[in-house]
């Protein structure tokens, strides 16, 4: 039975993550749309993370290249390369000066800003989620 509980919570919890998901590539399209284009992943920690500084006032400014590198190499916790991370900040150069940053409505980057701390939390649940399920079926024969 609580097997039965938490995968159908999984599941729940599954199409808020996507709805989100669809919702935040809208609002991304309109405030900077060549960013997509930037990560395989858009909804990657790293990703998340490089967002959320572009958003901010001083993550688009003449020292954002090392801004950019000092947030991806946390979020990556050095499983990437130097030449990797330097990949990633040309393509988001690229992308700022393809489509820059517009100082979008207070409406719209709250809105933003606000999906991607949903996006986070709703990935905490489902990761949570998905080791009890694992944490559980071990424990039934009938699983092994």
């Amino acid at each position: 039975m609580d097997l039965q509980f938490i995968t159908r919570q999984h599941e729940f919890i599954t199409s808020l993550y996507v709805q989100a998901k669809l919702n935040t590539r809208s609002l991304i399209d309109q405030v900077f749309p060549s960013y997509s284009g930037v990560f395989k992943d858009l909804f990657s920690q790293t990703s998340i993370n490089l967002l959320e500084l572009c958003l901010s006032a001083e993550g688009i400014s003449e020292q954002s290249n090392e801004l950019w590198k000092e947030v991806i190499g946390k979020s990556t916790k050095v499983s990437r390369s130097a030449p990797w991370m330097q990949k990633k900040v040309d393509m988001l150069k690229a992308a700022v000066t393809l489509n820059p940053v517009q100082r979008v409505s207070y409406g719209l980057e709250t809105a933003l800003r606000s999906m991607l701390t949903t996006i986070r939390a709703l990935q905490t649940q489902l990761a949570e989620l998905e080791k009890l399920i694992k944490e559980l079926a071990e424990t039934m024969p009938e699983v092994s």
